[in-house]
C-alpha cells in the first residue's frame, strides 16, 4: 500500500479542527525549545491516518467500529514522516444480535519510512458476511443439446442444472437396462451415435465444474451468454 507523507498543514489543521490547544503541534518556535526540537504530529491524526490506510486491507465492508483497545505510541511522528500501515486479523466470531454480520478483531500497526513502529492498536468491528453472487441475467447453460435458462440467480442455476443432469442420467440408466448393458457401455453408444467430437459423453464433475465457475467471483465479468457443455457438438463461434 502507498504511504502518506504528513505535512505541516496536516498537523496544524487537524489540531485546530479538533480544538486541541497544545502548541507543540502548531507552534514551530515553541516546539524548537522542547526536547523534540521540532513540532510533534498530533497522535490522534496518526491514529486516524493508520485507520484509514487499513480500510482496504481489512475492513472495506465494515458496518460499524465497536472498539479500539490497547492503542500504543512507541515512537513519535514528525512532520515529513511517511506513514504506512499493516493490518492483521486476530479473531473472527459470530454476532449474537446480528446474523448478517460477524465480529472481526484486528491488530493495526503504523510505521514510517525507516520501518520503525509508530502506532499499534487492537480493534473490533462488525463486518458484513459474504453474499451469494447472483448469476448474470439472460444466461443459458446448454447441456448436451438441452438449453437450461438461468434467470433467477445462483439458486436457480443450481436447481436447473441439477434437474437437467438428473433427467439425463435417469434416461441413460433406463436405456442401459433396456439393452441389458452397463451404463458405461450405453454412454459409449450415445457418444458414437450422436457424433460427439470428443468421443464420449460428459462426466458429472465436468458439468459441476462449469456450475461452480458460474457461481464464483471468477465469472463476475461473464454476462448474457450461452455456455455449451456438449463435447464439441455445437458449432464454434
Amino acid at each position: 500500500m502507498a504511504g502518506r507523507t504528513v505535512t505541516s498543514t496536516d498537523n496544524i489543521w487537524f489540531t485546530l479542527l479538533t480544538q486541541n490547544t497544545v502548541p507543540l503541534h502548531f507552534d514551530h518556535h515553541y516546539a524548537a525549545q522542547t526536547p523534540f526540537g521540532k513540532p510533534l504530529v498530533n497522535s490522534v491524526f496518526t491514529l486516524a491516518l493508520v485507520t484509514g490506510q487499513s480500510i482496504t486491507d481489512i475492513s472495506q465492508n465494515v458496518m460499524a467500529n465497536l472498539a479500539w483497545d490497547e492503542v500504543r505510541l512507541p515512537n513519535p511522528v514528525f512532520e515529513g514522516d511517511t506513514i504506512f500501515s499493516r493490518g492483521d486479523v486476530l479473531e473472527k466470531r459470530e454476532s449474537n444480535s446480528r446474523p448478517e454480520v460477524g465480529i472481526v478483531s484486528v491488530r493495526t500497526t503504523g510505521f514510517n519510512q525507516d520501518g520503525g513502529d509508530h502506532l499499534q492498536a487492537h480493534g473490533d468491528g462488525l463486518q458484513e458476511r459474504a453474499r451469494p453472487k447472483p448469476a448474470p441475467s439472460g444466461m443459458n447453460l446448454e447441456l448436451d443439446g438441452r438449453v437450461v435458462p438461468v434467470t433467477g440467480g445462483s439458486d436457480g442455476l443450481a436447481r436447473a442444472t441439477a434437474s437437467a443432469l438428473v433427467a439425463e442420467g435417469a434416461q441413460l440408466v433406463r436405456r442401459a437396462q433396456a439393452a441389458s448393458i452397463t451404463v458405461e457401455e450405453m454412454c459409449v453408444r450415445v457418444a458414437r451415435s450422436t457424433d460427439i467430437p470428443l468421443g464420449r459423453v460428459g462426466r458429472a464433475l465436468e458439468f459441476a465444474d462449469v456450475v461452480a465457475f458460474l457461481l464464483s467471483l471468477r465469472s463476475s465479468y461473464v454476462t448474457g451468454t450461452a455456455i455449451n457443455v456438449d463435447g464439441g457438438r455445437s458449432p464454434a463461434v
